[in-house]
């Protein structure tokens, strides 16, 4: 009995845990990012989307998007970018996929932020503001999200 009441409590304060997280990762604010080598300065929402949903012209600069393995800033970034949940953008992917219109971004991991010589000087991402470092440089802030109910 006392088994199961240590991995019921232990299963509670994992669940506070990661509502805590996930709360405080909803706080930070969202930045794309391209190398500081990369001559572009600015993007506009719609530029953001077109590199992200496979639109954008391969004569630009700016050449290889990736997404982060992260579900939550992945999720707050289409929704906010393109206006897409997660499901809607794999249900986009897969039909762009299937007639052979594009690939989605390839997909990094955060600890690879670190080193862009993986990407070379034509990628474009997104990070929490927090994960900035001097080999990056923002081209767009995203704007905090606004509650459901205003």
């Amino acid at each position: 009995m006392k088994r199961v009441t240590g991995y019921l409590g232990l299963s509670i304060l994992l669940l506070i845990l990661s509502l805590f997280s996930s709360a405080c990762m909803a706080d930070q604010k969202i930045v794309v990012v391209v190398s500081s080598q990369t001559p572009v300065e600015l993007l506009s929402k719609e530029q953001v989307a077109d590199y992200f949903l496979g639109e954008s012209s391969t004569s630009d600069v700016i050449t290889t998007p990736f997404d982060r393995d992260d579900f939550v800033l992945k999720g707050r970034f289409y929704r906010q970018v393109a206006g897409m949940s997660l499901s809607r953008l794999r249900a986009f992917w897969s039909k762009k996929v299937f007639t052979r219109r594009g690939r989605p971004p390839r997909i990094i991991e955060p600890d690879m932020i670190d080193d862009t010589s993986v990407f070379g000087d034509s990628f474009i991402t997104y990070v929490y503001e927090d994960e900035l470092t001097d080999t990056l440089k923002v081209v767009y802030t995203l704007e905090d999200e606004k509650p459901d109910n205003q």
